[in-house]
């Protein structure tokens, strides 16, 4: 299976997309930025090389830039709040 390349968008903030999303599946992707995820609701499984990570409520999750993950959940699916910030930012 191939990874999909994601392009964030920086439309509201240069450099951050914060966005609210219900995930049940993510295929695997990865894009430039840091992606900083938390669980407002729901469970779920982060898979990234190889290893797995599973969240609940509360929880936060750092993805690394150019990093293939993808997210399993139950049917009911996970709500997350999703920070991705582009790696210029910080030498800003």
């Amino acid at each position: 299976m191939g990874n999909e390349v994601e392009l964030v968008q920086h439309t509201q903030m240069q450099g951050l997309n914060l966005f609210v999303v219900q995930v049940e599946y993510r295929t695997p992707h990865l894009h430039r930025d840091f992606e900083l995820d938390l669980v407002l609701e729901g469970e779920a499984d982060f898979l990234s090389g190889g290893m797995s990570c599973h969240v609940g409520a509360g929880d936060f999750i750092l993805i690394h830039p150019n990093q293939p993950h993808e997210v399993k959940s139950t049917p009911a699916g996970v709500t997350v709040l999703c920070l991705q910030i582009h790696p210029h930012y910080f030498l800003q």
